[in-house]
């Protein structure tokens, strides 16, 4: 009996001109698009500022000079 993952791995590996063609097509599709992506993407992720952990990181880069690219883990 197959598994999905093996029915895929079967499918791609049997037309894998197909899947590169698709990978192909989708990056000219996203090329256009590609400029405007660093003015969607920001350092440090999707977070909030009215969240508890990011007032802890504003806090740890005030008081302690933390820089924003720090990895501070707490144990408590």
């Amino acid at each position: 009996m197959l598994t999905l993952f093996s029915r895929l791995g079967r499918f791609c590996a049997r037309r894998h001109w197909w899947v590169i063609a698709a990978w192909a097509a989708a990056a000219l599709v996203a090329l256009p698009l590609a400029p405007r992506a660093s003015g969607a993407l920001q350092a440090g992720g999707f977070s909030l500022d009215d969240l508890g952990s990011a007032r802890a990181r504003h806090l740890l880069e005030s008081a302690v000079g933390l820089p924003p690219s720090a990895l501070v883990i707490v144990i408590q």
